[in-house]
């Protein structure tokens, strides 16, 4: 997300584009022969995977470009508890009152960061009449929802036993060149890096999310996804401070203070 930040000469449908070539790369790797095990409902749940992982890193790129790296990537990490709570309503799993409690929390921490203008009128950027702060809290929802979605379908072909790491890479590689492939094709508006520094920060986006994904499904094989998807949110802190001293972002009070809840509810789940 950080190297994201810095690409500001491509698109976010450009950079989705490079960034999914190298997911390609782990065809070899597929077990054809446990495929063959595979029936329609699992192909499904690949597919769907796949293009609600697209389609949520998407939507990610785009908030970047009106939100703060640190807000972004408060909304967008906070995977455990929406993932608990598509699991409660989808797979019918249990909740108890503790659930609950971190759900609240969890809540209060993205009213806060979001700021919806309706409930804050006088504070930060409704107060100057911008709302690309809102807007890009809005679309990073947007994606959280699509990549908590995403979780569920992998959980599900981890329940039937039919989880393969470089199939659940290699398909969202394939969704990740068509959809922003057929987007850029409509607009004519492909391009390149226009600096050096910009291409090794492209080329990064693209190796770190290959084997960021890769250990990912590989990681959801052994562990559950709270456990997995917890981890993701050590990256807070660091987009924060990376934001500050990189990107010249300032975050106010109500920020931090979101995060912070957002952090303690996503912890809160290790120890349910």
């Amino acid at each position: 997300m950080v190297a994201v930040k810095g690409v500001t000469s491509l698109s976010p449908y450009q950079i989705m584009l490079y960034r999914s070539f190298p997911f390609l790369l782990t065809l070899p790797f597929i077990s054809w022969r446990k495929s063959e095990s595979y029936n329609l409902y699992d192909l499904l749940y690949y597919i769907s995977y796949a293009v609600l992982n697209t389609s949520g890193i998407i939507l990610m790129y785009v908030a970047l470009e009106f939100a703060q790296l640190g807000n972004v990537s408060a909304i967008c990490t906070n995977l455990p508890i929406p993932s608990a709570i598509l699991s409660f309503l989808l797979l019918r799993e249990p909740i108890r009152i503790f659930d609950i409690i971190l759900f609240v929390v969890n809540f209060i921490g993205l009213i806060l960061v979001t700021r919806p203008p309706f409930l804050f009128h006088g504070h930060g950027d409704a107060a100057t009449g911008s709302t690309n702060e809102f807007l890009g809290a809005v679309i990073a929802l947007g994606s959280l929802l699509g990549l908590a979605m995403s979780t569920i379908f992998s959980r599900k072909l981890t329940y039937r036993g039919n989880s393969d790491s470089a199939l659940l890479t290699f398909i969202p590689g394939v969704t990740g060149v068509f959809i922003p492939g057929t987007i850029l094709f409509i607009t004519q508006t492909w391009d390149f890096p226009s600096t050096f520094m910009e291409g090794v920060l492209t080329l990064a986006v693209a190796v770190l999310s290959l084997f960021g994904n890769f250990f990912l499904a590989l990681g959801l094989n052994y562990e559950s996804v709270i456990t997995i998807t917890v981890l993701f949110t050590l990256g807070v802190p660091v987009s924060f401070l990376v934001g500050i001293f990189v990107f010249k972002e300032i975050p106010d009070v109500l920020s931090v203070v979101g995060a912070f809840s957002i952090l303690v509810s996503t912890f809160g789940c290790l120890w349910k």
